[in-house]
């Protein structure tokens, strides 16, 4: 199998950002709301504009706004049973992660996140 993993740790393809990974087990309760802990992992990996065939592949997609694609060979998270979706901070904007092709037999993660604030 081809393993994507050198090309998406290329120098002249990879950016960097961050992910913001939170556990349904840490957190406390302030003013009534229950605040998640959240740890920063720094990552590099290749940043693209979401495309039609990707939109195409989740029931959201004709309604959600602002899509990047992500490509990591660290592992992105949705939302299960440990936890919230991953969220991605790149170029300073905040995009919550949605729907995720975990290609680790070609050496890479695939997800698909939504920008949090703003259209």
């Amino acid at each position: 199998m081809i393993n994507i993993a050198e090309i998406i740790n290329d120098p002249d393809f990879c950016q960097a950002f961050s992910v913001f990974r939170k556990t349904g087990k840490t957190g406390k309760w302030v003013e009534g709301e229950y605040i998640q802990a959240e740890q920063e992992i720094k990552m590099r990996g290749v940043v693209v504009a979401a495309n039609t065939k990707d939109l195409l592949q989740v029931p959201e997609g004709d309604r959600v706004k602002g899509v990047m694609a992500f490509y990591s060979t660290a592992p992105l998270l949705v939302t299960n049973e440990a936890g919230t979706s991953d969220q991605v901070v790149w170029h300073g904007e905040r995009y919550r992660l949605f729907q995720l092709w975990p290609y680790v037999d070609y050496g890479y993660y695939k997800a698909l996140g939504e920008r949090m604030a703003g259209n």
